[in-house]
């Protein structure tokens, strides 16, 4: 598998027909990874905490020569968790996948720091 990483700033550009979009992209990323596990739906509160969704869960190993893991989640409604539960189904360890998602919400570990230093 061929390690691929995208990711865009870029401001949208107009379509084939030269529709501009409407709105502004938000960066994101686009990974290609393993699943190093099934895929499971859990039920996860999600933004203030007072709503629980059902979340398609990954845990990945980048396609990278550096191998990260990544924990990979997908919010879907309580009306389409059939939807989150079959794709969950088809999802197995050691298949691979490709994740698109926006950096927004990204939230990165580093638990092996060299060094930390305090700047002035």
């Amino acid at each position: 598998m061929n390690a691929f990483v995208h990711t865009s700033a870029l401001q949208p550009e107009a379509d084939l027909f030269g529709a501009a979009p409407t709105h502004r992209e938000a960066p994101h990323v686009v990974l290609d990874a393993t699943l190093t596990r099934n895929a499971e739906v859990r039920n996860k509160p999600v933004g203030d905490g007072d709503h629980v969704f059902p979340v398609l869960s990954l845990e990945l190993r980048t396609a990278t020569d550096l191998q990260q893991t990544l924990h990979v989640e997908q919010v879907f409604s309580e009306s389409t968790r059939h939807l989150a539960e079959k794709l969950a189904a088809t999802l197995k360890r050691g298949d691979h996948v490709r994740i698109t998602s926006t950096l927004i919400h990204m939230h990165v570990r580093l638990p092996h720091a060299q060094t930390i230093e305090r700047l002035q």
